[in-house]
């Protein structure tokens, strides 16, 4: 199935509609029939119910689920029972009570936490930089990169520039002849 949302965009505007979303699985709470877990992509998170009550089936798929399982759900947005909202998410006043479930990839224990105060080295961080860039301050600093860079180039190209870049004037050639210099100042 295809995301119809992204797990930090839903509030209570969505309550009543199907979604499906995927992403990593965060806090998981099993709680003997009720299963809580903080579903997080690059947007957010958000709290997905799964109760064994309701649907068996899916409760069943997701014990045993862990930090960072890949997963993918389809569930109802539903307003969190009064006194549970959590004024600290911006998802806080909603959860997603799941209808299914997939499981799409499970993670073995990490080197370290994906918290933005991770007491992890520099030299570990870089070692396992694919995990680094899921912490919320490192994703945050490559979405900035990423707006304004995008900005620039459309400042640019509305003020008439071309983006050349450096390889459409000069390819390296794998058979050892010299490379042709291209003179940028006279």
């Amino acid at each position: 199935m295809k995301r119809t949302h992204h797990c930090g965009t839903l509030r209570e505007e969505h309550i009543g509609q199907t979604v499906t979303l995927c992403g990593w699985a965060g806090v998981v709470r099993d709680q003997s029939h009720q299963m809580f877990i903080d579903l997080r992509d690059r947007s957010g998170l958000v709290q997905i119910v799964a109760d064994s009550d309701l649907n068996a089936d899916v409760h069943g798929k997701l014990t045993g689920v862990k930090s960072e399982y890949c997963l993918e759900i389809t569930g109802e947005v539903v307003r969190r029972l009064p006194g549970k909202e959590n004024p600290k998410m911006a998802t806080g006043d909603i959860e997603i009570r799941i209808d299914d479930a997939q499981i799409l990839n499970t993670a073995k224990p990490l080197p370290f936490e994906l918290t933005a105060d991770t007491r992890a080295s520099e030299d570990v961080r870089l070692q396992y930089r694919y995990l680094d860039m899921r912490r919320t301050n490192v994703r945050d600093i490559l979405e900035m990169r990423y707006r304004l860079s995008r900005e620039t180039r459309n400042f640019l190209d509305s003020e008439g520039f071309w983006e050349v870049e450096t390889p459409l004037l000069w390819k390296s050639t794998p058979e050892g002849a010299r490379e042709y210099v291209v003179p940028v100042r006279s």
